[in-house]
């Protein structure tokens, strides 16, 4: 069954229209693109290795994808998580991180971050998307970027990942 993305001019107003996933967009089209920055109380990062036959396979990243049409970005991050790695969220422990426009991918990202203290065993891997998932600390995480190890247009955004934890423990009771 087809996968259809709801379409977004470049100030990210609705267009009214669809686009089919798997076909170019037209110029000036962009859809919404979601990614989900997982981290346990110690600051590690949960990372995922992409299946080798898509694109960008065995390379590791966060979990994420596009929104499908009628879903916000929030619902979109939610979906992801559970399809792709088991995990279910409250819709209020997703804290926006980051926001952009990407010109060259013809898309906006949000990034997500959520608090999960579970172990890599726990997951439920969904097989033809993901092979693998494990914890990273920042060093771990720095290393495999620099050896080219990750999804080469994800975002770093760890460190205001760490910030956000940190201010979600100081405003704990």
């Amino acid at each position: 069954m087809p996968e259809f993305w709801d379409v977004y001019d470049r100030r990210r107003q609705p267009a009214g229209r669809l686009h089919q996933r798997g076909t170019p967009l037209t110029s000036g089209d962009y859809h919404i693109v979601v990614s989900a920055w997982v981290l346990d109380s110690a600051g590690r990062l949960l990372v995922d290795l992409r299946h080798g036959q898509k694109p960008f396979g065995l390379l590791w990243e966060t979990t994420g994808g596009s929104a499908t049409a009628g879903e916000d970005s929030r619902t979109a991050i939610l979906r992801e998580l559970e399809e792709e790695l088991g995990l279910r969220f409250d819709p209020g422990d997703a804290v926006l991180a980051d926001t952009r426009r990407r010109d060259s991918l013809a898309s906006f990202l949000d990034s997500w971050m959520f608090r999960w203290d579970g172990g890599a065993e726990e997951l439920t891997l969904q097989e033809d998307e993901v092979l693998e998932a494990k914890w990273v600390t920042p060093q771990e995480y720095r290393d495999m970027k620099e050896r080219g190890e990750l999804v080469p247009h994800m975002p770093d955004l760890y460190a205001r990942c760490l910030a956000i934890l940190r201010q979600q423990k100081e405003a704990a009771p």
